[in-house]
């Protein structure tokens, strides 16, 4: 069973994780069974994995690191920690807790980079697990203190991804990652988790104010260093309950009046204070309710951005172009021939029985319905007479200029022959002449004009 549970955790994702944690529970509940069997078994992987790590530490290749540093490592880690939580108080197997605790921390400190910050929060999860579970002291804060001073937070960060990363999920960090916003989020987040957990495993110890002195120390000094309020509101609200808790232990110990070096004494005093319940107890319970539902919602991909893409805002459009149909179902509405242009023997006759009407001769009687026949006649008559009367006065002009150009050439052809005085003479004599000529002329015209029209009239009218 535990060959076939190795080899179903071999890949981890959102959507495996709560199966292989089911497999885990399921396999530790039947090893409970019969602890003195589980004993034999258990020694022998345990024992195995740590071959695994000193072959990983003494020959240092990448085959017997990734021997170590993969899935099926850890949640065998997983596996045994939870084993031996749950059994105790056992007299079988509680040896094998120290053993499992220097494998964990080797695993640790094997590759201290900032690329495997994900698996360093893996097993500081497995180691306080085992420590809540089986009573026993096991320091985390020095692994969760190195991160906090070996990570520059003030350094400004080169890409920014929309998508959050998942430690519970990963192991390894890729080199883009490193330089990503998200990664520095995520290990604050972390870091706010693990010490959460660390100061609510030792919350009701008799020694926990000189037991979180240097952690103090370093988180007042990063608090000074840190440039970003994100970060270091995070960081103060720790340093804050930390101060709580500790003020609150104080004055519980001057109540007490054992000896320290009575073990039976003090062990009894921290259940006492662990059931009474302290500020810094009762704060994680109900921070830690709320954790585990957004850790529910980050499996489930319902709460944050599981796409790499930035989401959009589709805005219905006010106004839609009309398409074929619709103009076709538009025109058959509202149709040419309206019921205003319609006369009354019409109006209310189908569509189909309607006439037709020509636009143009429409247009041409609309523009004179308000005549009368006879005025219309009279009218058409009168700007004949008008076209015809310029004609007749334009082509008379023309014939008396004509006429009065030549009579100057031919007495300006005179006049050579003659004296000057005689010239000057019968000029005058020969402009007094045309230009009573002309006003015969146009005196004639005027006289015939009316009796042309009245010529005119009576064709028309017969």
């Amino acid at each position: 069973m535990y060959v076939a549970y190795v080899k179903n955790c071999k890949f981890t994702s959102p959507t495996t994780l709560p199966l292989i944690n089911f497999m885990q529970r399921s396999l530790v509940e039947m090893f409970c069974i019969d602890v003195n069997l589980t004993y034999q078994y258990a020694f022998v992987y345990i024992r195995q994995l740590a071959i695994h790590l000193r072959n990983a530490i003494t020959v240092k290749k990448k085959e017997t690191m990734q021997s170590v540093y993969n899935w099926q490592f850890v949640h065998s880690l997983f596996l045994w920690a939870r084993l031996l939580g749950l059994s105790y108080p056992s007299d079988a197997l509680q040896p094998l807790i120290y053993p499992l605790t220097q494998t964990i921390i080797g695993t640790i400190g094997l590759v201290p980079t900032a690329r495997y910050y994900p698996l360093r929060f893996q097993c500081i999860r497995a180691l306080n697990m085992l420590s809540q579970s089986t009573n026993t002291f096991i320091p985390t804060l020095p692994f969760l203190l190195e991160v906090l001073e070996t990570t520059d937070f003030n350094k400004r960060h080169s890409a920014v991804n929309i998508k959050p990363l998942n430690f519970a999920c990963m192991l390894k960090l890729s080199k883009s990652q490193l330089n990503d916003k998200g990664f520095k989020d995520g290990v604050i987040d972390q870091l706010y988790e693990h010490f959460m957990e660390t100061l609510n495993v030792n919350a009701n110890s008799i020694g926990f104010p000189e037991l979180l002195l240097p952690a103090v120390i370093r988180i007042k000094a990063f608090l000074k260093n840190c440039k970003v309020a994100n970060y270091g509101k995070q960081m103060k609200q720790i340093l804050e309950k930390v101060e709580e808790n500790s003020k609150f232990i104080t004055q519980k110990r001057k109540i007490t009046s054992f000896d320290v070096r009575d073990f039976r004494e003090v062990n009894a005093w921290e259940q006492k204070v662990k059931q009474e319940g302290t500020p810094l107890g009762k704060y994680y319970s109900s921070w830690r309710k709320l954790r585990d539902r957004e850790l529910q919602y980050e499996i489930a991909g319902k709460e944050r951005i599981s796409d790499d893409k930035i989401p959009q805002i589709n805005r219905t459009k006010l106004v839609k172009k009309a398409t074929d149909e619709d103009r076709k179902e538009f025109s058959a509405l509202f149709d040419s021939d309206s019921e205003e242009s319609l006369a009354d023997d019409q109006r209310f006759l189908p569509k189909n029985a309607r006439k037709k009407k020509d636009t143009a001769k429409d247009q041409e009687e609309s523009n004179y319905s308000d005549f009368d026949e006879d005025e219309l006649e009279q009218l058409a008559a009168s700007g004949d007479d008008d076209d015809d009367d310029t004609d007749t006065d334009t082509n008379i002009a023309k014939e008396d200029v004509n006429n009065a150009e030549s009579d100057l050439d031919s007495s300006i052809n005179e006049g050579t022959k003659k004296g000057p005085n005689e010239m000057e003479d019968d000029n005058m004599d020969g402009q007094e002449d045309i230009v009573e000529d002309f006003k015969m002329s146009s005196s004639d015209e005027e006289e015939e004009k009316p009796k042309i029209r009245k010529k005119r009239k009576t064709k028309q009218k017969k």
